[in-house]
């Protein structure tokens, strides 16, 4: 990860890595670790590049959320919240909200959750109602991350012909007609707080529309985008670092697997167009070969629940999960044949 941001490389080893399995289920502490990455000036890195009119690299990008999951992966998906908020706002055409919110979220004085994933499925989960000023808005948003962590959460519907993203506020009876449920009870990154969002009879302002597209843009920049696949590298890295720690003996396979998982970051990051269904398919399994070895490496550490090991392996499922669009299913089990 030799492009990682450097400040980064050090907060995170310095004050994330101590606390990082204490993170993963204590809301307090990754609220505080969350709250401080936004403070030292690491939200939305490549917005602030932009507006700086300098640019992230591809490499740099990949590497810094790969070293932000080494570390923790409950904040790294927090993170990620922010990273996309903070391009739709910034690619958005509401000047006025890009004005008054875009920076206090860069300064981190101010967090921003997503609602969006459902906009890559067949079934219309909010039923979209036009007036001349807005929106009435009834159904539900099964998947928003961050309750708690976050002010506000972009929101996304679509009708016929667009896709919208629209700013809501992210806490109980701040919006009528928009409630939330309890905290999601899941299998790992408990404290990041996932919850489910009600819409009955909620209009939403013009004005609170931050970015307009055509029907099918989300579901196209999911499957184009490679803003995934270093998770899988920051596991493979963690992994492997564990290894180290406690196996000085020469190994092939070990060294396949490093040298395997340098080639993918190298294409990955390479300028051009690729196929990113191939590489997160590949990416996935080197990620897995890793935690098994550090597993058997690892013994009967590999059983404690507060261990590094055991965090990068309920990690995986987590991020395995993440927007598992049809074709990478259907490619993924391809590569089991």
């Amino acid at each position: 990860m030799e492009s990682v941001n450097l400040a980064l490389k050090q907060f995170l080893e310095n004050e994330v890595e101590p606390l990082s399995a204490e993170g993963d289920h204590s809301f307090a502490t990754l609220n505080k670790l969350f709250k401080l990455l936004g403070e030292r000036g690491f939200y939305g890195l490549s917005v602030q590049a932009n507006l700086s009119n300098k640019a992230i690299s591809k490499k740099e990008s990949f590497d810094n959320r790969a070293c932000l999951t080494k570390h923790s992966g409950a904040l790294s998906f927090l993170n990620s919240q922010i990273d996309l908020s903070s391009n739709l706002l910034h690619q958005g055409q509401n000047e006025s909200l890009k004005q008054t919110i875009l920076a206090p979220l860069l300064k981190g004085q101010i967090r921003i959750a997503n609602g969006v994933s459902h906009l890559r499925s067949d079934v219309a989960h909010i039923q979209v109602q036009k007036t001349q000023e807005g929106f009435i808005l009834n159904g539900k948003v099964h998947w928003i991350t961050g309750f708690g962590h976050c002010d506000y959460f972009v929101m996304a519907f679509c009708d016929a012909e667009c896709e919208y993203f629209a700013l809501l506020p992210f806490r109980h009876l701040a919006l009528e007609g928009l409630t939330f449920s309890e905290p999601l009870q899941v299998m790992v990154m408990q404290a990041t707080h996932t919850v489910r969002a009600t819409l009955d009879n909620c209009f939403i302002a013009n004005e609170q529309i931050i970015n307009t597209q055509e029907k099918g843009f989300w579901y196209q920049q999911m499957k184009n985008s490679q803003h995934i696949l270093p998770y899988f590298y920051g596991i493979a890295v963690g992994a492997l670092e564990v290894i180290q720690a406690q196996y000085q003996k020469e190994n092939t396979y070990l060294q396949g697997l490093w040298d395997t998982l340098q080639l993918l970051r190298e294409q990955i990051t390479a300028e051009g167009e690729k196929d990113l269904l191939d590489y997160r398919v590949n990416i996935t399994r080197c990620a897995y070969d890793c935690l098994q070895a550090a597993i058997v490496v690892s013994k009967g550490k590999a059983m404690d629940p507060n261990s590094k090991i055991s965090r990068l392996y309920r990690e995986i499922v987590q991020f395995n999960a993440l927007a598992a669009l049809e074709e990478y299913v259907d490619r993924s089990l391809q590569s089991y044949s």
